[in-house]
């Protein structure tokens, strides 16, 4: 039984590097990991063109500091985005959907 198995193994395309299912490129995982890495660049930018324009910020200065609150803010509206948008497009690259299997 143990040699069975060896020898599926040894045969099947898993044994070369390759999955044996190759789901390809899932473009719409793509494209919302892209915009998600989109908003985030857009964010990094405007904090230092138009800081204004972010209407929590103001009130996160003031709540916890000029320090803490420009840290707290720039960490949930710019590396998060980045983060998890450059981790949705690996995936979606992987084969992986996130709208159900393709």
């Amino acid at each position: 039984m143990i040699v069975h198995r060896r020898i599926r193994c040894a045969d099947s395309a898993y044994a070369n590097g390759k999955k044996d299912e190759d789901k390809g490129v899932d473009p719409i995982t793509v494209g919302i990991g892209v915009l998600a890495i989109g908003y985030g660049l857009f964010s990094c930018v405007m904090r230092f063109v138009k800081p204004s324009m972010f209407k929590k910020l103001e009130p996160m200065k003031e709540k916890y500091g000029a320090g803490a609150g420009n840290t707290i803010h720039f960490v949930f509206y710019v590396l998060i985005p980045l983060g998890c948008g450059f981790a949705i497009v690996i995936a979606g690259l992987n084969g992986v959907s996130f709208f159900g299997s393709t």
